[in-house]
């Protein structure tokens, strides 16, 4: 279902909906769907969201959540320790721009470590999506706060449970970063709509 013309609000990003349409069928069909499925599966998540129903959204939020728990059960030393370098690297960049590459890296490679491929292969094909909504947050609360430590913190609890191989505390951190975010995109969303 093509609606030439129209516009989607993913958070603070306006996208143009034919835009999207096609990335959306290219996205499933690359992952192993077939065109009709595609087809299916992209016209109920843009046509929910030109009715302002974002499950993409949730459904992100939900393979965040289970790569996060995922991980935990599933990391290694040396996932650790590129988890804390990550973390080290963020902690250490003063620019946002760079710090929102790393965040974004930070869930690429929580999603790898999952070791589940779908899960790594939907959040891997939507980081061009997420980078923007990132770096779109960051620099949201910047402005607001001038800091993002809120956000920080959440990824040092998140990486801590994760090593711990604590898969409940590492989703539930997750399940709270995700409500961060989904709270800052709201906001972000009112404050345009004044």
């Amino acid at each position: 279902m093509v609606m030439p013309g129209r516009l989607i609000y993913m958070g603070y990003v306006k996208w143009n909906y034919e835009i999207l349409d096609r990335f959306c069928q290219d996205v499933f069909e690359t992952f192993g769907f077939s065109s009709e499925d595609s087809e299916t599966i992209k016209d109920v998540l843009l046509t929910a969201d030109l009715f302002g129903i974002e499950s993409h959204g949730m459904l992100r939020s939900a393979l965040e959540k289970e790569a996060a728990s995922l991980a935990a059960k599933n990391c290694t030393p040396l996932d650790e320790a590129e988890l804390r370098m990550i973390l080290a690297r963020l902690d250490a960049s003063e620019n946002e721009k760079i710090r929102g590459d790393l965040d974004r890296d930070l869930h690429i490679k929580i999603g790898k470590m999952a070791g589940n491929p779908m899960i790594f292969s939907v959040l891997s094909a939507s980081s061009q999506l997420m980078e923007n909504i990132i770096t779109g947050i960051r620099g949201y609360l910047m402005q607001k706060n001038n800091s993002v430590l809120e956000i920080d913190e959440q990824h040092h609890l998140l990486v801590d449970a994760i090593a711990e191989k604590d898969e409940k505390q590492a989703k539930k951190y997750m399940q709270e970063h995700m409500d961060s975010v989904e709270r800052y995109i709201e906001e972000i969303a009112k404050k345009e709509q004044l």
